[in-house]
């Protein structure tokens, strides 16, 4: 998913590579409602599990009943209800790209400047 939408970036590569969203990417792909989202509602899904850590997004069932009908606003007020949406500076933005689909102009470059920085 991730070198598909973003092929040229090297940032990207080198990320993959590290295998940081590799198996996050890999247990969200495990449910159902993954292949029927778009690929920006995708890329959110699996930022949302990286960042929470894998158990810890198994267990937002809200979400996962929500995004599974294909309702978006109830899915991104489920991800705004979970205790670690006030612990990240991404989470305004990864329930917002789950309620509209869309990414914030230049959202790439800042997350991607956070990670090959650790």
């Amino acid at each position: 998913l991730m070198i598909q939408c973003i092929v040229a970036d090297s940032a990207v590569s080198r990320i993959w590579a590290r295998g940081y969203l590799r198996e996050a990417e890999a247990a969200v792909a495990e449910y159902p409602w993954y292949r029927r989202l778009s690929p920006v509602r995708q890329m959110a899904a699996v930022e949302a599990a990286y960042v929470l850590g894998i158990e810890t997004f198994a267990q937002l069932s809200a979400f996962h009943g929500a995004i599974g009908l294909g309702h978006f606003d109830t899915a991104a007020r489920a991800l705004r209800r979970a205790r670690w949406f006030g612990q990240t500076a991404r989470a305004d933005r990864l329930s917002d790209t789950i309620r509209g689909g869309v990414r914030p102009e230049g959202w790439l470059r800042r997350v991607l400047g956070r990670w090959v920085r650790r």
